[in-house]
């Protein structure tokens, strides 16, 4: 009988793990939010409505398809209506979530290591390498984060690849203050020292027994930088300093409907709807992961 209890152990660990995942409110809504884009970009790799980038002059401008004729042979159906040169808004929406991604992705995961293993070397060090890394840190946090990022366009020209590069200079610093902060309160911990007085390698020390103790922290901080990354690539590409024609991205959209706007409202309705969800839904997951992490932790000390 006790191998037989030993074994139902991991099951309802799991069991119980996914029930506290699915009753937390905050991580379901924000996961929801954004399977749906997930999905929709997944899906343009492979096909979208109409090619996102062909001209079609003879549809220009035209308002979205009722639904009752979306079943039409006639009736050339365009969900969310046309531009004002015929392209369809849908395909380019679906595309655009493409770079969103990329980007995203590409800026969190670079401002991930680097401010992590900048965090770890600061905290654990001290003394004049902390106070060296904080100091640049804080005075990159001090300019705000657009600014910087259009004075990167300026300098270095206008594309994808400078809009990666300066939104991973603006999320490092988040990185390197919040893995600091928790990195400080565990280096003080009796196994910690511990490490050092038996003269273990410092490195070790920090990327095996101090890194995993402060993952927590770094994946709520991803999820929320993540948002900061969609919406300064969009509010950089909506000036015309981040993603370029003929690519698709939801600023661009944005910005190429804002001439139209009083007429034409539902073209800068789709775009804007993309990035207030991608934008709420990682903010409202890192919330979700923040509450589920935290009572972990304290649930462990």
């Amino acid at each position: 009988m006790a191998k037989d209890i030993t074994k139902k152990k991991p099951s309802r660990i799991k069991n119980r793990t996914l029930r506290k995942i699915l009753r937390n409110r905050n991580f379901m809504v924000g996961f929801c939010l954004l399977m749906i884009l997930i999905i929709m970009t997944i899906v343009s790799f492979f096909w979208t409505p109409y090619d996102p980038n062909a001209l079609n002059l003879s549809a220009m401008k035209h308002r979205p398809t009722p639904i009752a004729q979306w079943g039409n042979p006639d009736v050339e159906v365009h969900i969310a209506g046309t531009d004002d040169v015929g392209r369809d808004i849908f395909s380019r929406v679906m595309v655009s979530g493409q770079k969103a991604f990329q980007i995203g992705l590409s800026c969190v995961a670079m401002a991930m290591v680097c401010g992590v293993t900048l965090a770890l070397f600061a905290a654990y060090f001290g003394g004049w390498v902390d106070n060296l890394i904080m100091r640049l840190t804080d005075a990159f946090k001090s300019i705000p984060s657009l600014m910087f990022a259009m004075m990167m366009a300026a300098v270095f020209g206008k594309g994808t690849k400078t809009t990666i590069i300066a939104i991973t200079m603006i999320l490092i610093p988040q990185f390197t203050r919040m893995t600091r902060a928790n990195v400080l309160k565990i280096r003080e911990r009796e196994y910690i020292q511990w490490t050092t007085l038996i003269g273990m390698n410092k490195f070790r020390v920090m990327f095996l027994h101090i890194l995993p103790n402060v993952l927590s922290v770094i994946i709520v901080t991803a999820s929320l930088a993540f948002s900061e990354a969609v919406l300064t690539e969009a509010s950089l590409s909506y000036l015309g300093l981040g993603v370029q024609a003929p690519d698709a991205s939801w600023g661009a959209l944005l910005n190429a409907s804002q001439a139209l706007f009083t007429i034409y409202p539902y073209m800068a309705i789709w775009p804007g709807m993309m990035v207030t969800i991608a934008v709420l839904g990682f903010n409202v997951m890192g919330d979700g992961l923040s509450e589920l992490l935290n009572a972990k932790v304290s649930k462990e000390a």
